[in-house]
Formats: structure tokens, sequence, C-alpha cells
């Protein structure tokens, strides 16, 4: 059995103490095989805050970045344990991850001192969007038509919606336009392609 008494004269077994602060400590034991008193110093260490960004856009089955910009308010950090809310983890300060679906995940970051202090602050929400789907009905192209009219039927969930267009005719030809008109001059078999673009930046 033993007391710890505080330089303040008040005894106890736990004390709050300022953080940062070094205190000094005396033991005193009731017991025959140790001597009767003991002295020491205690330094109360602050908790880390673990915080991080990510990059963007954050779009359904594309690599994501997230970085690490935790404090560690005493000493350094030396531990990071991330989950990603979907059965995704790491240890890295600075990993990646990829979402196989677009929706809200909860993600945590605890992060870990060199003094043996672990953060304890709350965790964030990410939002994942959802990519589009591209897509165009081929029109019948003659050569030398005075124009070939390619349709647009691309969609995106919602809440988002489709903002741009990116069109290779295959010849050399681009456009941005929507639903845009293309004249080919030559023969032969072209690979047409559509890239778009969602108002959250996810292609």
């Amino acid at each position: 059995l033993f007391f710890v008494q505080a330089e303040d004269g008040i005894r106890g077994l736990v004390r709050s103490r300022g953080l940062g602060d070094v205190y000094k400590r005396q033991v005193t034991t009731t017991g025959i095989c140790a001597p009767a008193t003991a002295t020491g110093s205690i330094t109360v260490n602050a908790l880390p805050t673990a915080a991080f960004n990510t990059s963007a856009p954050a779009c359904e089955t594309r690599t994501i970045s997230f970085f690490d910009i935790s404090t560690p308010n005493s000493g350094v950090i030396t531990g990071w344990a991330w989950d990603f809310g979907d059965g995704g983890t790491s240890t890295l300060q600075n990993p990646t991850h990829t979402y196989a679906a677009a929706g809200t995940y909860t993600v945590t970051l605890v992060v870990t001192t060199d003094k043996g202090c672990v953060s304890t602050n709350p965790s964030q929400t990410i939002t994942i969007n959802a990519r589009p789907e591209a897509g165009f009905i081929l029109p019948e192209v003659c050569l030398n038509d005075t124009y070939a009219q390619f349709t647009d039927t691309s969609k995106v969930d919602l809440p988002s919606t489709l903002t741009s267009w990116d069109w290779d005719f295959g010849d050399g030809g681009t456009s941005t336009l929507q639903n845009p008109q293309h004249s080919y001059t030559a023969t032969g078999s072209y690979t047409v392609r559509l890239i778009v673009t969602s108002n959250l930046g996810c292609k």
C-alpha cells in the first residue's frame, strides 16, 4: 500500500495537472520491504491532435491520397493507424486508398507520439462521388458528308451533373460540345472517344 503526495502537500493516488509540467512526487509506503519514502519527477505530456486532408477530386474507383497534418503537442509522432471506413486500413503516414463505390465513409486516424500518448479526437467523414458513364450514338457516316451528328447519352448518378464533354473523332478532329457534328474526309475505320466530366470533377 502506498500514497502519492504532490508538491503542494495534497495526497492522493491520481491527480490531474497541467500538460507539459514537471511535478515532484513523494511515495510513502507502509510495507517493511522498501524504504519508507521515495521521490521522483513526473512529466505530464499533451495528447497529440490527429488531423488530415485528402486529394481532390474524390471519385469512386480512383486513387485518393490522404495527407497527415497531425500535431504532436509533445514529442514527435511515430505511429499512424488509419481506418478508411470501408474495411481498408493503413499504418503509413500519408497513404493512398481506392473506394469501390460512391458514398459517405467515416475515416479515423489515430496517431501516437514517442511519449506513448495517443490521440482521442473524433473521426471525420469523406464523401466519395460517382463517376460518369460515358456513352453516345454513332451516326451513319459517308465520305464527305456535310456533317455526321454524334449524340451524347452519358449519365451520372445524382446529385452529380455532367458539365463537360471531350470528343476525339479519331482523325485528328475534336470537340467540346455535348452533341457535336463532324465530317470525315477519307474512308476508313476510326476510333471515337468521349470523356465526360461531372461538376464534382469525376471522369
